[in-house]
């Protein structure tokens, strides 16, 4: 029996993926490509390193090897920001008297376990196997090509995760829905010449966020509002960090432009100049608190100019919980002359009840001024809804 059988165990900056490219052969090396996603608030801090220390358990002995990264595997990026991931091939030993079942554990990726089934070595005993270069490829060309493409060294381009994700149901006032799509982007990736040039341009993003209000007890199921919020702006994830760097400062500043796409009356929009600064502090595995304040200037108004007295020049989010469990989000917003808006997330994954789920179970209420952009002068009754999260 040949090939890698993967069991992916929890990990404190949200997952560890180990997959196979080739068979694995007692004695020969085989190719490894390690993913780690970041699904927390901080920069994880170069977790793929061109060396990685691996302990190989072989019954109750265990062995060290050391995984090198193969030479056409990118570095990339020394950190991994907040909704994006990164990956990286190896070439792992396999030492010649592994038969059966080894397994192996990163202790720089969180002890990540991996089972390897590794065949012994072929040799030519009788007629039927003189040619034993043949069985490993023809093993290969039954279940994945001779050479297998190479992974992209541009995984730093894609487009990754920004704010929550989510559908909810609410029933105060009628039946109502909320949606909310959110995705940055970083442009100038790390083969791009510009960045060469300039490194950092590799901290500029492009982030784009539609929420939209959807009254579907209503005869036709129409939306009564979605605010479009494209932005561009410059993350610099560790701007400090505490010595034994529990705790992190980052902060994101740039320009953003926010409104509902219609005309005439309805017609809402404005453009801002924003700072963000945010603090987080990780205890006893992976709980952290963040507070996470955004502060901002509006620099064209005139579809409501008196937005601010609803919504003040900012907002403070505060934000508690277990990386892999339960998570509380509370975001404030207080007017310049009335009361504003305050909202409540709770979340928690859903792959903590079944194994093959995915996403979060995902509660919201909202009480205050301005939950559309079109009403942010109004305040209707105060709203729970729940639903699913894709992204928290």
């Amino acid at each position: 029996m040949t090939g890698l059988i993967v069991a992916i165990t929890p990990h404190a900056v949200a997952g560890v993926y180990v997959a196979q490219h080739g068979t694995p052969v007692a004695g020969q090396p085989v190719s490894v490509e390690i993913a780690v996603t970041n699904d927390g608030s901080s920069a994880i801090v170069n977790p793929l390193a061109d060396r990685l220390r691996v302990l190989l358990v072989i019954g109750a002995a265990p062995r060290e090897v050391v995984l090198e990264a193969e030479p056409s595997s990118a570095a990339g990026p020394a950190n991994i920001d907040p909704g994006s991931f990164r990956a990286r091939r190896y070439r792992l030993p396999v030492p010649a008297d592994v038969q059966g079942v080894a397994q192996f554990r990163i202790p720089d990726l969180g002890n990540a376990f991996t089972l390897v089934v590794a065949a012994p070595p072929v040799v030519a005993a009788t007629p039927a196997t003189t040619t034993p270069a043949a069985a490993p490829g023809s093993a290969r060309s039954a279940s994945a090509p001779t050479q297998p493409p190479e992974p992209s060294t541009r995984r730093d381009d894609v487009i990754s995760t920004f704010e929550p994700m989510y559908f909810i149901v609410g029933t105060r006032g009628g039946t109502t829905a909320k949606m909310q799509l959110s995705f940055k982007h970083r442009p100038f990736g790390e083969d791009t010449r510009l960045r060469q040039w300039v490194p950092a341009l590799g901290n500029v993003h492009f982030g784009y966020t539609q929420t939209s209000l959807w009254d579907i007890g209503k005869e036709s199921a129409p939306f009564r509002d979605t605010s479009y919020r494209p932005s561009l702006f410059y993350l610099e994830p560790d701007v400090w960090h505490t010595r034994d760097q529990r705790g992190r400062l980052s902060v994101s500043a740039g320009v953003e432009h926010e409104s509902n796409g219609k005309d005439g009356d309805n017609s809402r929009s404005l453009n801002t100049v924003f700072v963000r600064p945010r603090y987080k502090f990780s205890f006893d595995g992976d709980k952290y608190v963040a507070l996470w304040p955004k502060l901002v200037y509006y620099i064209e108004k005139s579809d409501n100019s008196d937005i601010r007295r609803y919504r003040g020049y900012g907002e403070l989010n505060l934000r508690a919980g277990d990386e892999n469990g339960f998570e509380a989000s509370v975001t404030w917003r207080k007017g310049t002359s009335t009361f504003g808006s305050v909202q409540l997330d709770l979340s928690y994954p859903l792959r903590r009840q079944r194994d093959n789920a995915g996403g979060y179970i995902f509660a919201q209420y909202f009480h205050g001024y301005g939950e559309s952009l079109i009403e942010y002068d109004v305040k209707r009754r105060s709203q729970f809804r729940l639903g699913y999260a894709i992204v928290r």
